[in-house]
């Protein structure tokens, strides 16, 4: 692999990560450490998926994945309304 694939693949992950940091003075975290958790489970699948033939992916892992897809996302929603919420009213968009 080269670096700049590698270095592509850690900064999804250091955004991840830093979207759930909050940032003191300047914004709440964006998402739960909960939730940057689950999310990172399916950034580290899709980077097996790209790097490996599909042959020699796990069916448990996939079945794990899929089962919690549901519940993630809809988490992932709500967080991020609740991020938008706040944008909305740090702008005086809303009251």
């Amino acid at each position: 692999m080269n670096s700049e694939y590698e270095d592509s693949e850690k900064w999804h992950k250091d955004l991840l990560y830093r979207m759930a940091t909050p940032i003191k003075g300047v914004r709440p975290r964006v998402i739960s450490d909960e939730l940057a958790a689950d999310l990172d489970e399916y950034l580290a699948f899709r980077h097996l998926f790209r790097s490996i033939y599909g042959f020699e992916l796990k069916g448990d892992r996939i079945d794990h994945l899929s089962e919690k897809f549901d519940s993630v996302s809809k988490k992932f929603t709500q967080e991020i309304r609740k991020f938008l919420r706040y944008l909305k009213k740090e702008a005086g968009l809303v009251k």
